[in-house]
């Protein structure tokens, strides 16, 4: 069984300099040093969408050679709200059931590679101002077809806000 989200503050074993990590970025380590069984975990503990996790399906299911609107979208809204707060991660590829906010099997992006790629590069300009340290990783299923996940690190040079929209986010519970 994977744990996700300890009470912040711990201390982690393979934190060799002795820094707490948050959540997020606890949670983002797991899923990268993890993998799929990582994936797997979140839908077998019916994960939960909360302050510090995000679950995604993408517009085109990963197929574009540029970013889709509506995956541009959700990326702006998590980059400034997780920024604003403590930071948090999306997980790409991942649905939530209609009834409650917890990880079902949803759309494994088709090349989640070149969907990470894509997700780098428009970071920098989804916010005002841009925010530091925000990285993705995939994590292949089979062949090019995956997830990705993308940890969002809180920041301290905000307020950041929705570049296009000119709008200020914060989680609220499950949803920006």
């Amino acid at each position: 069984q994977v744990v996700f989200l300890p009470p912040r503050g711990t201390k982690r074993n393979g934190n060799k300099k002795g820094i707490d990590m948050g959540r997020a970025e606890d949670l983002f380590q797991r899923l990268e040093n993890g993998g799929v069984v990582a994936i797997q975990g979140l839908f077998e503990d019916r994960a939960n969408e909360d302050l510090h996790l995000e679950f995604k399906t993408s517009g085109d299911h990963g197929r574009g050679t540029t970013l889709h609107k509506d995956d541009r979208e959700n990326l702006t809204k998590a980059v400034s709200g997780f920024a604003n707060t403590d930071g948090g991660v999306i997980v790409w590829g991942i649905g939530t059931s209609r009834e409650a906010d917890f990880a079902s099997p949803g759309s494994a992006l088709e090349d989640c590679g070149r969907f990470a790629n894509l997700l780098d590069a428009a970071v920098s300009g989804v916010t005002v101002p841009p925010v530091a340290g925000v990285r993705s990783i995939p994590i292949i299923l089979s062949g090019l077809t995956g997830y990705v996940a993308t940890l969002i690190p809180a920041s301290t040079h905000g307020p950041h806000q929705h570049a296009q929209k000119k709008t200020y986010h914060v989680p609220l519970g499950s949803k920006f």
